[in-house]
């Protein structure tokens, strides 16, 4: 059985951990739809021709799948602080039961 320090120690630590995923959500959020959405419109006025389409789609592909990591980064971390609550509530009410 895990003492109340150790519960309270667990569910911060989750906590933690579910904002470090929703920070990290947002730095690939504004990476991709400022910092690379940013680049390849200045490479797109500047390159033109076949190759450039293409690289141009593909670079939009990409931030398309940051942005969809970004949005299951927060889905985890949704995840993180509901699963942590539910053990969080259920280690307290066992401890009560013993303590």
């Amino acid at each position: 059985m895990k003492s109340k320090n150790e519960i309270e120690m667990n569910f911060e630590k989750a906590v933690s951990q579910a904002i470090e995923l929703e920070t990290l959500s947002k730095e690939l959020s504004k990476l991709a739809s400022i910092h690379l959405s940013g680049a390849l419109e200045m490479l797109g006025s500047s390159w033109h021709g076949e190759n450039s389409e293409k690289f141009l789609r593909n670079g939009k592909l990409a931030s398309g799948e940051v942005l969809d990591t970004a949005d299951d980064l927060i889905k985890v971390a949704k995840n993180i602080r509901m699963t942590a609550g539910i053990i969080y509530n259920a280690e307290k009410t066992a401890a009560q039961v013993i303590y």
